[in-house]
């Protein structure tokens, strides 16, 4: 692990950009941008839609239209692949934006899927939890998520005040620090979430789920969902 000062002072406080994964699913678009756009997503410095060539209409739309991506203090730079290349290289290609639109910046990377809802204060809870999680093991080696399904991913290594040390978790929802990001792309691009988790665990780096969900999976039909009793999801979730 890359050692580091503790984050405690003002000046080293770490700003947060999102980033939508998006591909088709106008109707999970449409919630997921919604929810989002109630919630403090202002805080975020940069707030991207990065979409894997959608082709269907009504998400074109969505994508352009300025109730949902020119909001004021919560505008979108939407990111658009010509054609469809999946999601392992969709979200390489996203995060090599983001590092390069970023590139220097003390920054965080808040990832979410788009099929989601998030509570109102979603990117306040992530930035002060990522804070407390790097003080603590005093690194920015560490991946957190504000997803906390009841029905998946129950595998606790230890328990801390607010957050749980997991073995594993779904690609749902990311925050990382950019210097982390390579990392995040290169095992993403081996084998998803799970290249992801398990490179993590083999080299004992923390790895972070929070005790309350902040956001949901409302995403029935997707890559690893195939209807309501196989999707991911916390029961205990309000909005």
């Amino acid at each position: 692990m890359d050692m580091d000062a503790r984050p405690n002072d003002e000046d080293d406080e770490p700003t947060m950009v999102l980033l939508i994964r998006s591909y088709n699913r106008p109707e999970y678009l449409r919630t997921t941008l919604e929810s989002i756009l109630a919630s403090d997503v202002h805080r975020c410095t940069k707030r991207y839609i990065y979409d894997d060539g959608s082709e269907r209409v009504e998400t074109l739309r969505l994508l352009s239209d300025p109730a949902y991506v020119e909001v004021p203090t919560k505008e979108f730079v939407v990111l658009r692949n010509a054609a469809n290349v999946g999601c392992k290289q969709s979200y390489v290609q996203a995060l090599a934006h983001v590092k390069r639109d970023n590139l220097g910046a003390n920054t965080l990377v808040c990832t979410v899927d788009n099929d989601v809802v998030v509570k109102k204060d979603f990117i306040a809870v992530l930035t002060r939890e990522y804070a407390k999680a790097r003080s603590l093991f005093r690194t920015t080696d560490l991946l957190l998520t504000g997803f906390n399904p009841t029905n998946a991913h129950a595998n606790r290594i230890e328990d801390h005040a607010t957050f749980y040390r997991k073995e594993t978790c779904g690609g749902v929802n990311f925050v990382f620090h950019i210097d982390f990001l390579d990392f995040i792309a290169q095992h993403w691009g081996e084998n998803l979430d799970f290249g992801v988790n398990y490179a993590m665990h083999a080299q004992n780096m923390p790895l972070l789920c929070l005790q309350t969900s902040v956001l949901n999976h409302i995403g029935a039909f997707g890559l690893w969902s195939h209807g309501p009793e196989r999707v991911d999801t916390d029961a205990h979730f309000v909005a």
